[in-house]
């Protein structure tokens, strides 16, 4: 007997309880670095840079700002929109590039801390671009448990990332690539919850195979005595080969066949022409994918989709009635997709963005 037609599991399927999605928000870095200035770096033309990448400018971490302060004052904000108190979250799950302040604590535990927030899982997730959505599978995975076993809470979901700190400034490839950011989400599993969108299903996996290595940060600690700081290697070519197909695993991590009528796609920002390419080989409607994320801040990383998909509900590129799929791929071969149903979607970005105003002031 298969396991879609399995009585257990469709048993299971029907009182699995609801987590949905009901508070989310980001900011970018304060600083903004245009083609202009990104060509005379790397010797490279304007043109050159947005035929390459599709990046029309860099948004990234300014002087005097900080990725654990930044996550700090987005979750705060994302709680006080959503009207919960800090003492109804119960876990906090994070994931970030080694590109915070410390390497302990790690980013997730310093950003709950900076919150004021105690005695609640803390779980620190995950590395590189698919990071965002592991840490959201991991607080869906403990929100439904929590709910089967009687308990009700929120779990917030932090991805950042300061990515220039672990690249090699002479490298063109990845210096006219990579911009900067925070995003919070805010999950619960209490069954009255009528805002946002209902979490149907997420989940992610490693290929591995012979190109676990394409995407590479060596250990400093392991490098002899004098050597130069460890940066970001990327094999280009394998990553491109692995980005390319992401949607067609998007949707065989989802159990679909193709992707759901109306549904509006948010992946993670690589590069342009990797988009295009994604959306060509699975035959995606072009229009009901986001890729404006790459154009205006860069790749991201860990936080990438979760800040597309409040860019996209906030100009109206979503059909507030139709169903989101997030998805993201990077760093140790992970993919992963999350499948999301409409409750009130546009009440998660009611207020204006974010806005990193004092750090711009003070510039």
């Amino acid at each position: 007997m298969s396991i879609a037609s399995d009585p257990h599991i469709d048993e299971c399927r029907s009182i699995r309880p609801r987590v949905a999605l009901i508070g989310l928000a980001g900011v970018t870095g304060s600083r903004h670095t245009s083609c202009a200035e990104l060509g005379a770096r790397f010797d490279l033309s304007p043109e050159q840079i947005v035929a390459k990448t599709g990046v029309t400018g860099l948004r990234r971490l300014g002087r005097g700002e900080s990725l654990v302060e930044l996550a700090g004052q987005v979750g705060a904000a994302v709680l006080e929109r959503a009207g919960v108190p800090r003492r109804a979250v119960t876990a906090v799950f994070g994931s970030s590039n080694p590109t915070s302040e410390d390497l302990l604590p790690t980013f997730t535990a310093a950003a709950a801390h900076a919150l004021g927030l105690a005695d609640v899982i803390v779980d620190h997730v995950g590395i590189g671009c698919c990071g965002g959505l592991q840490a959201l599978r991991n607080a869906w995975n403990q929100l439904t448990v929590d709910a089967l076993d009687g308990r009700i809470g929120h779990a917030l979901v932090i991805a950042g990332d300061h990515t220039s700190r672990i690249l090699d400034p002479r490298r063109r490839q990845t210096g006219t690539l990579f911009g900067e950011g925070v995003s919070v989400a805010l999950l619960t599993n209490d069954p009255a919850a009528r805002t946002g969108y209902a979490i149907d299903r997420i989940v992610t996996r490693s290929a591995l195979g012979e190109a676990l290595y394409a995407l590479r940060l060596k250990n400093p600690y392991a490098q002899p005595p004098g050597a130069e700081l460890p940066r970001l290697e990327m094999d280009g070519a394998r990553v491109f080969e692995f980005g390319a197909d992401a949607a067609r695993r998007f949707l065989a991590l989802l159990g679909l066949p193709a992707m759901p009528e109306g549904c509006y796609l948010v992946p993670h920002q690589p590069n342009l022409r990797m988009l295009d390419a994604l959306v060509e080989r699975a035959g995606l409607d072009a229009a009901r994918v986001y890729v404006d994320g790459i154009r205006t801040i860069g790749n991201t990383s860990a936080p990438a989709a979760m800040l597309g998909l409040e860019d996209a509900l906030r100009r109206g590129l979503v059909d507030a009635t139709g169903r989101v799929m997030l998805g993201a791929f990077g760093a140790e071969l992970q993919v992963g997709a999350a499948l999301l149903s409409p409750l009130d979607p546009l009440a998660l970005v009611a207020d204006p963005p974010l806005v990193n105003t004092r750090v711009q002031e003070a510039a």
